[in-house]
């Protein structure tokens, strides 16, 4: 069963990502970014960064999160519910680099717009 964690220190010291991380996680989002864990195994580490209505969210995610497709999609769903619910009317992610990832966006109700994906979270 995969759980939800805030992120801490021990998190990162057991996460092994598919991609390493281009810049290290600062200090001042833990207990601000999920954790992903399927027992002791970290899958993902996801965060988001707001502002004026609108949070850019980031995900690093071990090889083996893909074992676990549509347990890590409902989570993402349900993340993105709770941005919502605090207030913010917009989700952007940077363009990912594999049509894989891609894909996955864009069936999380995401649509690519001026070099990033959007995901609207109130009706227009």
């Amino acid at each position: 069963m995969i759980t939800v964690e805030p992120l801490r220190p021990e998190h990162l010291e057991r996460f092994v990502p598919e991609v390493p991380l281009a810049k290290a996680i600062p200090a001042e989002h833990l207990g601000a970014a999920a954790v992903y864990l399927n027992g002791d195994r970290v899958l993902a580490i996801c965060g988001g960064w707001g502002h004026e209505g609108v949070v850019e969210v980031g995900l690093a995610i071990a090889p083996e999160a893909r074992d676990f497709p549509v347990s890590m999609h409902r989570l993402a769903l349900e993340f993105f519910a709770g941005l919502g619910t605090m207030g913010f009317e917009k989700v952007v992610a940077e363009r990912p680099d594999e049509a894989r990832n891609a894909a996955w966006l864009l069936r999380l109700g995401f649509e690519p717009v001026d070099g990033v994906f959007e995901k609207c979270l109130k009706p227009r």
